[in-house]
């Protein structure tokens, strides 16, 4: 349990001092960055001694993963976000339909 307490700490911690130290850079700038020297998952990768940064994400910082996601979803009120959602995925072969909706 500790690791994983770890492992969210330094995740918060690096996502902190990451918007602080290049929030003025562009986006372009922070992905050459990123490129050349990791992004916060590394950080948290390196400090926890995995091999993969797959093995930090998947396992010790999985409730991470939808954190953009849910960023997004947080600043879209007003946003018809139910109805997108049905209009996107809507006969996607690879979304099944609510199985308890009512049929239209």
């Amino acid at each position: 349990m500790l690791r994983h307490s770890l492992a969210l700490k330094w995740y918060s911690v690096g996502k902190l001092v990451q918007a602080a130290r290049f929030g003025h850079m562009t986006e372009s700038e922070r992905a050459d960055f990123r490129e050349q020297f990791g992004d916060v998952w590394h950080l948290v990768q390196t400090m926890l001694g995995h091999r993969s940064v797959d093995t930090t994400k998947s396992v010790y910082l999985e409730p991470f993963l939808t954190l953009d996601v849910e960023a997004f979803l947080a600043h879209a009120a007003g946003f018809p976000v139910a109805a997108f959602m049905a209009d996107v995925f809507t006969g996607h072969p690879r979304v099944l339909t609510d199985p308890l909706a009512v049929a239209r």
